[in-house]
């Protein structure tokens, strides 16, 4: 069999609170993934929380997308975002970059 292209992710730059949903946002409207987690993800931050993590995804569809936002050791930029597109098929486990997700 030939080689397949399993999923492609793109790192953003850490960026802080307000620049990384920004970012988050039209990103996630424009793939079509669900946003409510962000306004509770936003709400943890705000409580003081500083290593909430928030996948937006929708895993039914082919080609997959996600948004997921990861902490960093940056004070002043805090969060990392990472887009996945992922044409992974249903025998082979989807995952994101990484498996934590806040509620």
């Amino acid at each position: 069999m030939g080689r397949q292209l399993d999923f492609v992710q793109f790192h953003l730059q850490k960026q802080s609170v307000d620049q990384i949903l920004a970012t988050a946002r039209p990103l996630a409207k424009e793939w079509n993934l669900p946003t409510e987690k962000l306004a509770a993800w936003k709400k943890e931050i705000d409580a003081g929380s500083e290593n909430e993590t928030v996948l937006l995804s929708n895993p039914s569809t082919t080609p997959w997308y996600s948004v997921e936002i990861l902490p960093t050791l940056d004070q002043v930029k805090p969060f990392r975002m990472v887009f996945t597109v992922s044409w992974q098929n249903e025998s082979y486990p989807r995952s994101p970059a990484t498996t934590r997700s806040s509620k």
